[in-house]
């Protein structure tokens, strides 16, 4: 399943519900791809990254009108991002499986919405959706060797 056909699933069509996720997305590969420094970022980038946090998010309808049940997951996935984002530029080994599951907190945000506009069982159904799209693209051994080997890994960190 591709993105657009898990958002427009998971939000019913709802238009304003589907900007906010891609909104979200895209400032998020944004912010991982600065952390990480794996990508050149160019100016756009950048750009775009901040009319998506000042402008788009806020005047978002959907957004606006459910703020009090998105704020805390968008808090809290930032939370485990930032920890997973720790964990991956140091040698704790050992939490990397947790670091794998939490730099994902971000899609527990479709779920919400999905819950939001259909209801627990539409939620629950594209939970499951969310974990097999999430998979798809990104296996833990992918992430693990990324850690290891990669341009932000462990291997590479460790020996600095």
């Amino acid at each position: 399943m591709n993105q657009d056909t898990l958002l427009s699933k998971a939000c019913m069509g709802n238009h304003s519900a589907i900007r906010f996720l891609e909104a979200i997305g895209g400032l998020t590969q944004i912010w991982d791809d600065l952390i990480d420094r794996d990508k050149p970022i160019g100016d756009d980038d950048i750009n775009d990254a901040f009319k998506f946090c000042m402008v788009e998010i806020p005047r978002n309808a959907f957004y606006r009108d459910n703020f009090l049940d998105l704020q805390p997951v968008i808090e809290q996935s930032i939370t485990q991002w930032i920890a997973s984002a720790k964990i991956e530029k140091t040698v704790h080994h050992d939490l990397l499986p947790g670091s794998f599951i939490t730099r994902g907190s971000f899609n527990d945000l479709i779920t919400r919405c999905a819950f939001i506009i259909g209801g627990s069982d539409h939620a629950e159904e594209i939970a499951i959706d969310v974990m097999r799209w999430t998979l798809e693209a990104e296996t833990y051994q992918q992430y693990y060797e990324e850690i290891m080997g990669g341009s932000h890994g462990l291997v590479k960190h460790a020996k600095a």
